[in-house]
């Protein structure tokens, strides 16, 4: 047993020291490799014209060609840069300007500077309104001419020169000088901090948007107090709201305008309302009303009062009324109003049409002609008859949205073709 333990020990000594002595040899090999790897160009015999310029990540680079196309390009974005950091101070200011500047034209609150190829028109039967809110389509109008600046009257105060709250009002989305430029330009009537007489305001409001396309009532919402008013209607691209049963003290009109872009914009007004005061009168106009073309002739020939803000519905409807005839309309004197028929008794004795009426009209047998007893108004006699007006010689569509102005000469007549 002594015998194997000492020859274990004989062999264990030498194989240590030789795996000492082979693991110096390997690290000294190892060290002299690694001191030669400076002189050696990992690249060499790869691609000679390769550079060491990264693009997107370790392992990527370029060609010399690619290289400066590269660093050339890099310097033009940079130069881009410099020119648009100048030139931004410049467009800020230009799209201020453009987005303050006010149009030249007002508002059209009086007919009287209504474009004429919008008003010398024969009104539809029975003169109703041509666009009522129930009516609306969702389109844009395009000015025919430029309108004549000038002349409105002011529909809160009936004796006054007023140009008109004009300007785009707020716009309710903020992303910078261009959408500012795009807001709907919006034209009222009412001055903030006006005072009324009554309880009653009539609101008129032109709409534009950034290319000067004329908005209808399907894109302008009128709010008195929180509650949205009808339009009564639109004549030469004014819409007319009439806004009644306003409280004693402040309240508070908001309009607000759209267009099809949905570009907004919003204008505020508080108006104090004497609710409990006589309404202000705004003048006298000379009420004729006839039915020539049956031969009955002048019916009512007057020069009436009337209030501040009223429309023509207002007063034919009073008017009527006060000569003794009973007026049977559609809707509200508010809201698309128009005369269907008048009623009193023997308003229809005595009738004649003349031969030259009944041949423009195709007749040749009166004996077939229908009409009501004491009554005359609609299909009357013939197919296409109803009751029309005219303002100071134009032909109006509607009567709620029509304002009447100090002078005004209304003529309301029985038509048997309102073609």
């Amino acid at each position: 047993m002594r015998e194997k333990a000492g020859f274990r020990k004989k062999i264990l000594l030498p194989v240590t020291l030789a795996g000492i002595a082979a693991a110096l040899i390997f690290t000294a090999v190892f060290l002299s490799t690694r001191q030669a790897a400076p002189d050696v160009n990992p690249i060499q015999g790869v691609n000679d014209g390769r550079s060491r310029v990264f693009v997107t990540g370790e392992g990527y680079s370029l060609n010399y060609e690619q290289e400066q196309e590269y660093i050339k390009e890099k310097q033009q974005k940079e130069k881009q840069i410099e020119q648009e950091i100048k030139q931004k101070p410049e467009q800020k200011k230009f799209s201020q300007a453009k987005a303050t500047k006010a149009p030249q034209n007002q508002a059209v609150t009086n007919r009287k500077d209504a474009e004429p190829n919008d008003l010398e028109k024969p009104a539809g039967n029975n003169g109703k309104d041509t666009e009522t809110e129930s009516e609306q389509q969702p389109d844009t109008e395009s000015p025919d001419e430029p309108e004549q600046p000038g002349g409105s009257k002011d529909e809160g105060s009936g004796d006054e020169e007023n140009p008109g709250d004009e300007g785009g009002g707020t716009n309710t989305d903020e992303d910078g000088d261009d959408q500012t430029s795009k807001i709907p330009v919006i034209t009222c009537n009412l001055k903030d901090g006006k005072e009324i007489s009554g309880d009653e305001v009539t609101v008129t409001v032109k709409v534009q948007d950034y290319k000067k396309n004329y908005l209808s009532s399907f894109y302008v919402d009128v709010l008195v107090n929180g509650n949205k008013v009808t339009s009564s209607g639109t004549t030469n691209h004014v819409i007319t709201y009439r806004c009644q049963e306003l409280k004693d003290g402040s309240n508070e009109i908001v309009i607000k305008a759209r267009d099809q872009e949905g570009n907004t914009a919003e204008k505020r007004y508080t108006v104090i309302a004497d609710a409990d005061a006589e309404k202000k009168k705004g003048g006298t106009v000379t009420f004729t009303m006839h039915a020539n073309q049956l031969g009955l002739g002048t019916l009512v020939h007057k020069t009436a009062e009337f209030y501040v803000g009223e429309s023509m519905a207002d007063v034919i409807n009073r008017e009527c009324e006060a000569a003794g005839y009973q007026v049977v309309s559609g809707k509200s004197p508010a809201q698309g109003f128009y005369i269907s028929r008048i009623k009193k008794k023997g308003i229809t004795d005595g009738w004649s049409i003349s031969q030259e009426k009944l041949d423009q009209l195709g007749i040749t047998d009166t004996s077939d002609l229908v009409y009501q007893k004491d009554s005359l108004g609609e299909k009357d006699f013939y197919k296409d008859s109803g009751w029309l007006y005219s303002v100071n010689g134009e032909y109006l569509d509607g009567m709620s949205a029509v304002t009447v102005y100090d002078g005004d000469e209304i003529v309301f007549f029985f038509s048997l073709d309102y073609h």
